[in-house]
């Protein structure tokens, strides 16, 4: 993932914040697979079905399809529909929602 080479980019990346996620303490794909699961609130979790769910498969399959990186201290995703060049550079864009296909 790209990073700010000066304070001009580094105020750009800030104006765009919102583009942004930070999940803290994980590390691995199969904790982001059971954070984005049952905790971020995105479907409806039922922990009775806990031991059917494969956190590691989805979390890999996730992790694939959107601009992410390990950080100190969790993940940080990005969710633009330009890249994160542009976003340096000082474009601006709209957040982008990842669906699941086919439901």
């Amino acid at each position: 993932m790209a990073q700010p080479d000066d304070l001009v980019q580094a105020r750009n990346l800030l104006k765009q914040l919102d583009l942004f996620d930070f999940i803290p303490k994980v590390s691995t794909p199969a904790e982001y697979g059971r954070y984005m699961i049952a905790e971020s609130g995105r479907f409806e979790y039922d922990e009775n079905l806990d031991e059917f769910y494969d956190y590691q498969k989805y979390g890999k399959q996730r992790m694939s399809q959107e601009q992410g990186q390990y950080v100190g201290g969790g993940y940080v995703s990005y969710h633009g529909f330009i890249s994160i060049e542009e976003v340096l550079a000082g474009s601006e864009t709209e957040r982008m929602e990842q669906t699941l296909g086919g439901m």
